[in-house]
Order: structure tokens, then C-alpha cells, then sequence
């Protein structure tokens, strides 16, 4: 079975899950550095993009009782 798990101002209809969970695996996607409101944070500062990201990601392992140490592989999309 396949848990969808959302964030706030997730719209279902408008975009991929931001996380799925799948038994032990949780798998995220599409993730951006955009907030509840879908609005861009941070334009042209790739760091601070990157700690919104990360902090989505934590929000998402939170929801299952894990942590970001519990991170097995990421791979990133610059444009």
C-alpha cells in the first residue's frame, strides 16, 4: 500500500505528492523552494533555496517518525 503525505498548501490537482511512503521507504519529489502560498522564497540564493528545501524535506520525515538522518540518497536539479 502507498500513503500519500502532504504539506500545507499542497494542491493535489495542481502537482506531483511531495511525498510518498511505501512499508519502511519514503520517497520525496519535485520538492521546491516555494511557500504554502506557492510562492518562490529566496529568489537567485541557492543556499537559502536549498534550507527550504531541506526544511520541507524534514516536515515530511517528521510525519512518519523519522528524521533527517535517516536520509539514504538525494539527487538535485539546477537550473
Amino acid at each position: 500500500m502507498v500513503e500519500v503525505i502532504e504539506l500545507p498548501g499542497w494542491n493535489p490537482r495542481l502537482t506531483f505528492a511531495p511525498a510518498t511512503r511505501a512499508g519502511d521507504f519514503v520517497f520525496t519529489a519535485g520538492l521546491t523552494a516555494t511557500d504554502d502560498d506557492g510562492e518562490l522564497l529566496h529568489p537567485g540564493d541557492i543556499v537559502e533555496q536549498t534550507r527550504v528545501i531541506f526544511r520541507k524535506i524534514e516536515r515530511i520525515l517528521q510525519q512518519v517518525g523519522a528524521g533527517l538522518d535517516s536520509i539514504v540518497e538525494t539527487t538535485e536539479f539546477f537550473l
